[in-house]
């Protein structure tokens, strides 16, 4: 870049020492003849970047080319720096909002939106830069960027050329349709607000699943409305929220059959299967610590949670993690006809499965849970030991 820029300026000599010493071209004329020919452009471009170690990875970059004129173009010696931000705007917002970016060095002080400023280039009468061919100013793995919104966006270009002696200025703009297949932070942080209503609504049907609704459970529920509202400090978002709050706990107490409880939670878990996962799991623990509370899990209760689970689209390794401490084995309905069947759920046996599946799983559960069994932790060991004995008598029945 160095090299370029040194040509622009040389070039702008050269004109000067073969102009006429009586011509009446002005300095101002000279230099906006130079940059007419080569004038200053910007794109924004996505393109694949070469890594050293191998492969490569899709990067968005911002490149330049042609001359900047600054249009103060009596000061002999100048420096200028050509600094960036980026936009994202989306058909449904019809606003732009700021790229943020996961690189420090790529960020605005004290924030994480996308900001780069270039070194110093070297200005001569107000002419700078003088690429004759597009270079890249900075590139940065789309990876690292966080958009406003999911789906299709215009992201938008800001760059400006700021002379720090003149105090003159040049901006360009640039656009890039782009794809983004994630949630962007606006998406998140509706996810968020509507996630607590999913959150209890789901947990006052995971409550009445079994047909009775117990005190214990009610007061996790509560315990969780009046955490959500008191983490709020505007009033008004806080009265609106708890409106929200105890709407969706009125109606889905409003249903009362098994059938309507089951279809309900499906919907609602299928909203939620496409927030964040840490959205999910955070519902996903409201559930467990309610179904849980009365120190009963009943078959309709940990079917009802696996179901949920699949449909929310959880990480199965990491739910069966989390619903196994929070329900252990012990407290497993012992007086249900099916008892061994909801143990099986818990192990992931499944009816489809053949003898040598089953077999293949249980050694797997059998060794997972067998490692645990001399765990410091009792009330983890003694979960251990349970299931290993349960491990023990399905094996048996194959």
């Amino acid at each position: 870049m160095g090299f370029l820029i040194f040509i622009g300026v040389v070039g702008f000599f050269i004109y000067l020492a073969n102009s006429d010493s009586g011509a009446a071209n002005t300095p101002a004329e000279k230099a906006k003849s130079l940059s007419d020919i080569n004038p200053f452009s910007v794109k924004l471009v996505k393109e694949k970047l070469e890594l050293e170690s191998g492969g490569s990875i899709d990067a968005i970059s911002i490149k330049v080319k042609g001359l900047i004129n600054s249009r103060d173009n009596l000061r002999e010696n100048d420096r200028a720096i050509l600094g960036s931000m980026l936009l994202s705007s989306s058909d449904a917002d019809n606003k732009e909002f700021p790229v943020l970016c996961a690189i420090e060095d790529l960020q605005h002080k004290d924030s994480t939106v996308f900001s780069h400023a270039s070194d110093h280039l070297s200005a001569t009468y107000g002419l700078t830069g003088g690429w004759d061919e597009w270079v890249s100013v900075v590139s940065v793995p789309i990876a690292a960027l966080i958009f406003s919104r999911s789906g299709s966006l215009r992201v938008k270009l800001h760059l400006t050329v700021a002379f720090e002696l003149s105090r003159s200025s040049v901006e360009e703009i640039a656009t890039l349709s782009y794809y983004n297949p994630h949630n962007g932070y606006l998406d998140s942080i509706e996810q968020r607000e509507r996630g607590k209503e999913l959150a209890v609504s789901l947990a006052v049907l995971v409550a009445g699943i079994d047909g009775v609704r117990d005190a214990a459970e009610a007061e996790i529920i509560t315990g969780f409305v009046r955490k959500q509202i008191a983490s709020i400090d505007d009033e008004d978002d806080q009265a609106r929220t708890k409106k929200l709050m105890n709407d969706a706990v009125i109606r889905a107490h409003s249903l009362k059959s098994h059938a309507d409880i089951r279809r309900r939670g499906f919907e609602l878990a299928d909203e939620a299967a496409g927030f964040d996962s840490d959205i999910k799991f955070q519902i996903m623990e409201l559930l467990l610590n309610v179904a849980g509370a009365d120190d009963v899990a009943a078959k309709h209760e940990t079917d009802f949670l696996n179901d949920l689970a699949h449909h929310m689209g959880l990480d199965l390794d990491e739910y069966k993690n989390m619903r196994d401490k929070a329900l252990p084995i012990s407290i497993y309905e012992s007086n249900s006809n099916d008892s061994g069947g909801q143990i099986e759920g818990m192990l992931g046996i499944t009816a489809a499965m053949s003898v040598a599946e089953k077999k293949s799983q249980l050694g797997k559960e059998y060794r997972k849970w067998n490692a645990l069994k001399n765990s410091s932790d009792p009330v983890k060991s003694k979960q251990a030991k349970d299931m290993v004995k349960a491990i023990g008598e399905l094996r048996k029945n194959l």
